[in-house]
């Protein structure tokens, strides 16, 4: 009986052990894990994969409004229409392995208010370099692409 208690006893101290932890990640928002370089990093490998499904995921909401839009004119059986993902189309995107180093511009040192757009300096092998933009809404970073209608 007292192996049982013991036993009893060693959960309760996890899990006392644990609760601050957990606490602590439930009340504050990780804005930098992932960053805006690691959730683009995982958006150009998932475009080099074929992932569409999880690249569509991680563009910013009116970006995917946006490209998504010409869905609602279609007249097709629903069997026959595209996913929402299946609307991205990808052209002259770098090879992620290619890719040496991400800068953020500007630099964060705190959490962002949401809105908040910084700037990814892109350098690529061969001194190629480009530049992306990600976007907080304070849950998360999209991408925000370069779309012709934003001007």
């Amino acid at each position: 009986m007292a192996a049982g208690v013991y036993f009893a006893d060693v959960k309760s101290l996890l899990l006392l052990m644990l609760l601050p932890a957990l606490v602590v990640g439930c009340e504050s928002s990780d804005w930098a894990s992932p960053g805006p370089q690691d959730v683009f990093e995982q958006f150009l490998l998932d475009l080099a994969m074929g992932e569409n499904e999880h690249a569509f995921a991680v563009i910013e909401p009116n970006d995917r409004a946006e490209i998504t839009r010409a869905l609602k004119t279609l007249k097709l059986p629903q069997d026959a229409m595209p996913q929402p993902y299946d609307m991205l189309v990808v052209a002259g995107v770098n090879n992620p392995y290619e890719l040496k180093s991400i800068q953020v511009e500007p630099e964060l040192k705190a959490e962002p208010k949401p809105g908040t757009r910084v700037r990814l300096k892109l350098h690529f092998n061969g001194d190629r370099d480009s530049e992306a933009f990600m976007i907080w809404d304070g849950k998360g970073w999209f991408v925000d692409l370069p779309l012709d209608s934003k001007g």
